[in-house]
């Protein structure tokens, strides 16, 4: 290290970088061997933001200073030296022998991008929101038939015509799954006696946003997650810059300046490590590049930090690629102090426990200096971004996951083809039923979409497949509202009443058990949203979106379609094929052995679960690694297992395949431990000479793995007992509880066996099945009570008499919504591809038990309840009834 000739003799005074990039390079930047003399420089000062340091060279070492040679063993391979001057900016077609890059700094949004997010004004939005609110209100408190249909008209066009807009506007964001990148977590690490805050978290997340994104031009994501983690997302990277990105995350940049033991050599060096020679105030530290540095003994006490950092930048001169650092005032003085007294001997420059370079000091100097040595380009800017954004927290990354760009075409078109096949077939079969009623009812559905559509592009949330899945699902869903209110319309025809009064009574009667259906699911995807993580709170968010555009469209908007259909005199009465005959099938009679079958078929769950153990969990919840390949180059199960023998693989990995529909590819997923799923997959590209670059990674941390599993636990169970307790309210009985979540329990170990059965693992989407499946279950048999609340308030006759009533009187409308929404689950399971086929696959198995839970398992429950407690149920509703308070009476259509 020297000095230049305006620092010898001079107080500490470290010079201001901020003034001096203004002032042009000095000559002797053009003549090294007559370096030009400056003015003493000001104190130093931290630069504006604004103006990031780009770093120029040091001034040539006069003759008169030059050190004595220092032997090759005592140095490495970089050195420090004080910069002459405050670092100037030096372009490269300039005499001037350095460049300077500049690598710190966030572009400005651009005016299109400023477009992009304020599609509209918000004052405007704000009173667009506001007057949509005052006609949904003055719709439901006017009475009169006309004025309401007036109103519920302009708030339909209002609503649909917004989302439009803001869907045509923004569009929905897609998820890494759709368009390829990859996705990591990170845990923010601290000493035991802190404790990571918010201010923490968004401290990291800073940082990181100007060392992934110093250019501003990176579309990523970063977010909270919990207490200490934070969600990186980066679409459209490739392997190579996500290696870079890792090792980015990774680092904290902590630097250090620690002088050097004396004797620090590869002698003391291999004595220390090796365990020979001990010192109690010295540490041994390993090179920062193995390939060019050295290990150092170094004092434990470090001299200076790196928080003293104002600035890094990179230049070039002809000693190759350096970093300009500038420290703040008070670092300056440190450093003149420090190299003043420790002239002559070695000062370690240290970033994350590794040494970077250990020169000799060899004049003093203060604020700024360059750090040189034999960098490449990327590894100086990487290195200089470190220091002026250096982590306070390590972090380690615990989960990440990827996924090829080719691959997330290919997952968008799956998804279209399962939306497309799922909407079309629900349409379809919904027209084949209610004949003009079905259409309006498709109608209805299509107003879903762009209104789901709409909402997510109003608040930007990320499309993902199983946020497709989600929109597909609440289609099948949302026909279910329709299906209730026809086939009241049909019982009240029957029943002799006018097509008004009909319609009337039906929209009426059916409301309760709709609203009530709807809730619980919104509850179970509440549940969803709180203990989930990644794309299954976007399949929850997708959910409860639907399925509130479902109330909407299923009782509003199609009510006011028969309303103006009705008053043009172009619908006077509406008539629908018969579909199912009427039943009187003994279902309670029935109860005992059905009864049976489940407690088998529980047993059965039980052993199996105890028989596998953890097996039988996947990636996400037990922890490890996973590839999915798409190739439709003739690899086979047997082939790729032969060729991972090879692989000096720590276990067996697991091998499945699935075809790909419509194509003659398949997927292939292997699972394999932790940290080794690329090994893997290098070994097979390598044995096969095939470049499989369709490819979805995944590595899940057992400790992540197990807190998924806790947390998924904990989903399940708060959101049962959620359900019981709005059952137990909205019902009035612990006996209706009861009966709706045992049959909710019931088919969530059902479906658990029979997945086993089937040969799909547990994982985090499996966890969201078995939630969907509660909400859809308690969905059908809540509307089964709501019958038999009705059958008692106005028939006579036993319980059990009732209830087979109700059990009958609801077939068709069982049969017929479980059918709608299985086509939407179908479509999924058929065209979803692999990312979707666990989910869709529990689906199908939990929406056959659930109905047939419903029947033979939820209503004899709430009999052997009320036997066994001795409950007058009938005079327990009628008591809770006198209590109500009567409603507005209805308008009509």
């Amino acid at each position: 290290m020297e000095p230049t000739k305006a620092q010898e003799g001079a107080t500490p005074a470290p010079a201001n970088p901020a003034q001096a990039a203004a002032q042009p390079a000095p000559a002797a930047a053009q003549t090294p061997a007559k370096p030009a003399t400056p003015a003493p420089a000001p104190a130093a000062a931290k630069p504006s933001p604004a103006k990031p340091v780009s770093a120029a060279p040091a001034a040539a070492k006069p003759e008169a200073t030059a050190p004595a040679v220092v032997k090759p063993e005592a140095t490495a391979p970089a050195v420090v030296k004080p910069e002459a001057t405050a670092p100037a900016v030096v372009k490269p077609e300039a005499t001037a022998p350095a460049v300077a890059v500049e690598t710190i700094g966030k572009a400005p949004a651009t005016p299109a991008d400023a477009d992009k997010l304020s599609p509209a004004d918000p004052v405007t939005i704000f009173w667009i929101t506001l007057g949509l609110f005052g006609l949904f209100v003055a719709y439901f408190i006017t009475e009169k038939a006309s004025p309401r249909r007036i109103l519920a008209t302009l708030l339909t066009m209002g609503v649909t015509a917004f989302c439009a807009y803001f869907y045509s506007s923004l569009g929905m964001p897609q998820g890494i799954d759709l368009q390829g990148g990859t996705q990591f977590l990170l845990e923010i690490q601290a000493d035991k006696d802190k404790i990571i805050n918010v201010a923490d978290q968004e401290e990291v997340i800073k940082t990181l946003q100007r060392r992934l994104d110093a250019g501003g031009k990176t579309d990523m994501a970063l977010s909270r997650q919990g207490e200490t983690r934070i969600l990186v997302e980066m679409p459209g990277i490739t392997e190579t810059e996500k290696k870079t990105i890792r090792q980015t995350l990774e680092t904290t940049a902590k630097l250090e300046f620690r002088l050097v033991h004396p004797q620090s050599g590869p002698e003391l060096v291999s004595r220390v490590r090796e365990g020979d020679m001990f010192l109690p105030t010295h540490d041994l530290l390993e090179p920062y590049d193995e390939a060019t540095g050295t290990a150092e003994v170094v004092e434990s006490t470090k001299a200076l930090d790196g928080t003293a950092v104002n600035s890094a930048g990179v230049g070039y001169d002809q000693g190759g690629y350096y970093i300009s650092v500038a420290l703040d005032a008070a670092g300056g003085d440190k450093m003149f102090k420090l190299t003043g007294l420790h002239r002559g001997e070695r000062l370690a420059i240290i970033v994350d426990n590794k040494v970077v370079s250990a020169p000799v000091i060899q004049s003093q100097f203060g604020a700024n200096f360059q750090i040189t040595g034999q960098f490449k380009r990327e590894e100086a800017e990487r290195l200089g971004t470190f220091l002026k954004n250096p982590l306070q927290n390590p972090i380690r990354i615990i989960n990440e996951s990827s996924i090829s760009a080719s691959m997330g075409k290919d997952t968008i078109r799956q998804g279209v083809w399962s939306g497309v096949a799922g909407l079309a077939a629900i349409m379809i079969l919904a027209m084949v039923c209610y004949n003009a009623a079905g259409f309006i009812a498709v109608i209805a559905l299509a107003l879903n979409v762009v209104i789901i559509c709409g909402i997510m592009s109003m608040f930007q949330f990320v499309l993902t497949m199983p946020g497709i899945a989600g929109i597909i699902l609440t289609i099948g869903m949302a026909i279910d509202a329709n299906v209730l209110i026809y086939e009241r319309f049909r019982e009240e025809k029957q029943a002799g009443k006018t097509f008004a009064a009909a319609l009337d009574a039906s929209y009426n009667k059916a409301f309760s058990a709709i609203f009530d259906s709807n809730i619980t699911t919104l509850i179970a995807a509440a549940m969803l949203i709180a203990f989930s993580t990644g794309t299954m709170k976007g399949f929850a968010t997708t959910l409860i979106i639907g399925l509130t555009s479902s109330l909407f469209t299923a009782l509003l908007v199609t009510r006011t379609c028969f309303g103006w259909l009705a008053s043009w005199g172009w619908l006077k009465d509406m008539s629908f094929p018969t579909i199912m005959k009427p039943t009187s099938f003994d279902f309670l009679g029935k109860a005992r052995t059905g009864v049976t079958l489940s407690l088998a078929f529980i047993l059965l769950t039980g052993g199996l679960i105890y028989v596998k153990k953890d097996a039988i969990l996947g990636v996400d919840l037990r922890g490890g690694d996973s590839v999915t390949i798409l190739s439709g180059e003739g690899l086979q199960v047997a082939g790729i297992e032969e060729s991972l023998k090879s692989a000096g693989l720590s276990s067996t990995p697991i091998v499945k395949e699935q075809q790909n529909v419509g194509t003659n590819s398949s997927f292939f997923t292997i699972r394999t431990a932790t940290g080794e799923a690329g090994k893997a997959l290098d070994h097979l590209r390598a044995s096969t000479k095939l470049a499989l670059e369709d490819v979805e990674l995944s590595s899940v941390g057992p400790q992540v793995g197990q807190e998924m599993l806790v947390s998924s636990g904990w989903a399940l169970f708060l959101g049962i007992v959620a359900i019981f307790v709005y059952v137990t309210f909205r019902f009035n009985s612990v006996a209706f509880a009861l009966g709706a979540v045992l049959a909710v329990v019931h088919d969530m170990i059902v479906t658990v066996g029979a997945m086993i059965l089937l040969g799909e693992d547990m994982t985090l989407i499996m966890v969201g099945a078995l939630l969907t499946i509660a909400g859809y279950s308690i969905n059908d048999t809540i509307v089964i009570f709501d019958r038999v609340r009705e059958g008692l308030l106005t028939h006579r006759g036993t319980l059990k008499d009732v209830m087979n009533a109700s059990l009958n009187q609801t077939l068709s409308r069982t049969i017929l919504t479980s059918g709608l929404t299985m086509l939407a689950v179908l479509t999924q399971l058929v065209f979803g591809g692999p990312s979707l086929h666990s989910f869709a696959l529990a689906l199908t198995a939990g929406m056959i038990t659930g109905t047939y839970s419903t029947l033979f398992i939820a209503a004899p429950v709430v009999l052997w309840w009320v036997d066994k407690r001795k409950i007058n149920l009938r005079k327990e509703i009628l008591d809770a009834e006198a209590t109500k308070i009567a409603g507005p009476a209805s308008a009509g259509i």
